[in-house]
């Protein structure tokens, strides 16, 4: 029970976190880039496509955290691809600003 309500609550959180940038185009908490060397057309794409790649990559990492009880490799499939859609951000983030 308790992992449930923990699965939610960290849904809710990484969906609360994702509207606010969506929203207010604020990337000041973007880990790992500069923020004041961003250029200011490509602060909207920088913003969406961090919430997006963070709320999928949240739902992933947490579908694997309900599936370990009942199949160990795709737990770990599961995680892996939530990790590598939180780490494509900031591909994408380098190939928007070498433009």
């Amino acid at each position: 029970m308790f992992n449930i309500v923990l699965v939610i609550c960290i849904l809710v959180i990484s969906l609360t976190i994702s509207l606010y940038v969506a929203i207010s185009k604020n990337i000041n908490i973007i880990a790992s880039i500069e923020h004041d060397k961003v250029k200011p057309e490509n602060i909207a794409k920088i913003s969406y496509i961090f919430s997006a790649c963070l709320f999928w990559g949240t739902v992933l990492i947490v579908a694997g955290d309900l599936v370990y009880d009942f199949n160990f490799i795709l737990s770990i499939f599961f995680i892996i691809l939530g990790i590598s859609v939180l780490l494509m951000f900031y591909v994408l983030f380098m190939m928007i600003e070498k433009k």
